[in-house]
């Protein structure tokens, strides 16, 4: 299982190397002490994909880079646990679309402080790879925004209520534990 891990955590952090090179404009997380990236420009797409932002500095991103008009948020493989999550959360705008969480370690208590957080406009969310159970899942349906039509949990261990839940709401599984409704 470790191995599985470190391989997991190794391709994010290749991939993310590839996908959020300095060549293609991604923005640079900010120290303690520094300002926001372009406090007068509104990032509608913001990739701190294995950035490793971690716990300790997410809430002074969140604070100095998430502006109204933020629609893709991708915060995948930053070693964010429930104490990230309670951090960033009350930063969730109301225009964020799609969120990115896969490849960290939020478990079913960051899940917990998320859900009442989720942006009422939000259609697609990423929980891959993140230990979320059948609670994680139950807390995330109790305060699902009607616009989701997509959640992908693949490598997560979500059992027969879990995915009971989301068949409740309309959810139909697909192959690697995606889970889509049409919303009309």
């Amino acid at each position: 299982m470790k191995i599985i891990l470190n391989l997991a955590l190794i391709s994010c952090l290749l991939i993310t190397s590839i996908i959020a090179s300095p060549w293609l404009g991604s923005p640079k997380v900010p120290e303690a002490q520094s300002k926001p990236i372009k406090p007068d420009i509104v990032h509608k797409d913001l990739n701190y994909s294995g950035k490793l932002v971690g716990d300790k500095r997410i809430a002074l991103v969140a604070e100095n880079d998430w502006k109204i008009g933020l629609t893709n948020l991708d915060l995948s493989c930053n070693d964010l646990s429930e104490y990230g999550v309670a951090a960033f959360a009350p930063y969730l705008n109301s225009t964020i679309k799609r969120l990115d969480l896969w490849g960290n370690k939020i478990g079913d208590k960051g899940m917990i402080k998320l859900a009442p957080s989720l942006p009422p406009g939000l259609e697609i969310i990423t929980l891959s790879d993140n230990g979320i159970t059948d609670v994680g899942v139950i807390a995330l349906a109790e305060h699902m925004p009607k616009s989701l039509i997509q959640i992908n949990l693949y490598s997560n261990k979500i059992g027969v209520k879990g995915q009971n839940r989301l068949r409740d709401l309309g959810f139909q599984k697909k192959p690697e534990n995606l889970w889509e409704r049409f919303v009309p």
